[in-house]
């Protein structure tokens, strides 16, 4: 956030410059952009970006580990009950991720038509066709 918008008002938009510091400082960044030129900046935002998407792949592992790390390291000082709470947290957050993945598998398809049961009127066979004009026909004869 703070990169983008020290960047747009490097390339000249309106922005207020104590919106700014209060960015950097919930940020804690001390980089004075004055100092940097438009490239410069440019090339900094390029850079965090990069890393960002980088740390995003891993950081669903990250978390897991890092939850673990810290319930061993409070159950390690004494504190279990804090221990089980940030295991249920991560248990939590497990169940939250399989029911996502149960929703989207059950999710009823809302669209056309996709295939259609055909059975044979000379014998007792069936088949299954996603042919689009076979399954046209087979819906107007009903």
């Amino acid at each position: 956030m703070y990169g983008i918008i020290s960047f747009e008002r490097k390339k000249g938009c309106n922005i207020s410059s104590t919106y700014i510091k209060q960015i950097s400082k919930k940020a804690g960044i001390s980089i004075n952009i004055n100092q940097l030129s438009v490239p410069e900046c440019e090339q900094k935002r390029k850079l965090a970006t990069k890393k960002y998407k980088h740390l995003k792949k891993s950081a669903k592992q990250s978390r897991e580990q890092f939850l673990v790390d810290l319930a061993e390291q409070h159950s390690q000082i004494g504190n279990s009950t804090i221990s089980s709470i940030i295991s249920r947290m991560n248990q939590n957050e497990d169940l939250q991720a399989s029911y996502r993945r149960i929703k989207i598998a059950t999710k009823p398809y809302y669209g056309a038509t996709e295939k259609v049961l055909l059975q044979d009127e000379n014998s007792d066979s069936e088949e299954i066709t996603t042919d689009k004009k076979r399954i046209e026909i087979a819906l107007c004869n009903g």
